[in-house]
């Protein structure tokens, strides 16, 4: 595969029948197509993975519906509204271009880039033997199209959400059950995201964003401890003094106070 020889046959397209009525076309690589898959797929993910969103479920190594299942009655207790989505032939319709400028932004390795170009662009074999090409979408069925379509997801819904409608009510407010280290590992992936991808080349421009965290930590410790409510400037004092001790608490705390050098 490195040698660039390995060129994917055509995919078979089959129609699998919805319980709700219709069918959903479904693409069979052959074998040797699924080993191939299987290789760039085993390259690629644990780059990919850690930049996806913990709450990112679907299609995901170590993660489960019956996880998301358990988040969904979680997050029930706080909130009475769920938002129920779905995208339209969504593996049908997805940008090639797109896709591999997103498959760009992590990886150069010029054989992978080769092989899920030519996968992308694999002709389809109809049920009656007719050749169709294929100008748009990642056939479901195949090995390597659940990351391809998670990453295109990602950059399109992911950082979109997080871009235009940030994850800005956390309710500290409401967590006043909760400890500063359940707080802590509920937040420190999505306050990794941030740090991996708004601050990939300037980090410091995060700076004013990551301190506001620490001003609804002392409004959060003012909900829950009486000796600080009503106390601004004490509860800020106390979120410092946590700093002080647990330096690596909070995700963000190492960026925006490291300790001078020599320390």
């Amino acid at each position: 595969m490195s040698s660039g020889s390995y060129v994917p046959p055509p995919v078979k397209r089959v129609a699998i029948k919805k319980r709700q009525g219709g069918s959903r076309p479904l693409g069979i690589p052959t074998v040797s197509d699924r080993i191939a898959q299987g290789v760039v797929k085993a390259y690629l993910e644990p780059e990919l993975e850690r930049h996806f969103h913990p709450d990112s479920y679907g299609y995901r190594p170590g993660k489960s519906a019956l996880e998301a299942v358990g988040m969904a009655r979680q997050r029930c207790w706080s909130h009475d509204w769920v938002l129920d989505l779905d995208i339209q032939a969504f593996f049908d319709t997805i940008p090639h271009d797109l896709l591999l400028r997103a498959i760009r932004k992590h990886t150069d390795c010029t054989w992978a880039l080769l092989y899920i170009q030519r996968w992308l662009t694999a002709p389809v074999r109809l049920e009656n033997g007719a050749l169709e090409p294929r100008e748009r979408g990642t056939p479901q069925g195949s090995v390597i199209s659940p990351l391809l379509a998670n990453l295109f997801l990602h950059y399109v819904f992911d950082r979109w959400m997080a871009k235009h409608h940030p994850m800005r009510d956390w309710q500290f407010d409401c967590r006043i059950d909760k400890r500063i280290d359940d707080l802590a590992k509920m937040f420190n992936p999505i306050i990794r995201g941030w740090i991996n991808y708004y601050g990939r080349y300037h980090k410091s421009a995060l700076s004013r964003a990551l301190m506001h965290l620490d001003l609804r930590l002392a409004r959060w410790a003012m909900s829950k401890y009486r000796r600080l409510k009503g106390h601004r400037r004490r509860a800020r004092h106390w979120v410092q003094d946590v700093r002080r001790r647990e330096p690596a608490l909070f995700a963000h705390w190492r960026l925006l106070y490291r300790a001078p050098a020599g320390q």
